[in-house]
């Protein structure tokens, strides 16, 4: 009887900590930055050519494609390269206007702005899939 007794509270302060120890989360880094909001802004990134013929270009940004002519806002820039915080979920289109041996040259690009989440430690993590757009004169 005493035997039998001994098993049953090994039993009972077994079985609560199992579910511990079978831990089936192997994706669990403690460690790891996790941002657990959903993020609503990304960040976009323009490489622009900045010349003696054009040191300040104009810059639209469209909401979608370029010709559907849903222009978002405008911009002069020099310098370089140049970055805007956007909302996410969206697509852009970003058109620059150059000045190219007296001919006017139109540069285009353009993505969508999102977020990939992951799992870690039972917690879904966040982070941003910025753009980063290559808006230069090509010789």
């Amino acid at each position: 009887m005493r035997r039998y007794l001994q098993f049953c509270m090994l039993f009972l302060f077994a079985v609560p900590f199992s579910a511990c120890l079978n831990n089936n989360d192997s994706d669990c880094d403690p460690t790891l930055f996790c941002n657990t909001f959903r993020p609503t802004e990304a960040s976009v990134y323009l490489s622009i050519t900045n010349d003696t013929e054009n040191l300040a270009v104009p810059l639209s940004v469209y909401f979608g494609n370029a010709s559907d002519s849903s222009l978002y806002f405008r911009d002069t820039v020099s310098g370089g390269s140049v970055s805007y915080v956007l909302p996410i979920e969206q697509r852009y289109s970003f058109v620059v206007k150059y000045r190219q041996r007296g001919a006017t040259v139109y540069a285009v690009d353009g993505g969508k702005l999102s977020y990939n989440s992951t799992t870690n430690c039972n917690e879904t993590c966040y982070t941003t899939r910025d753009l980063s757009l290559n808006l230069k004169l090509i010789d």
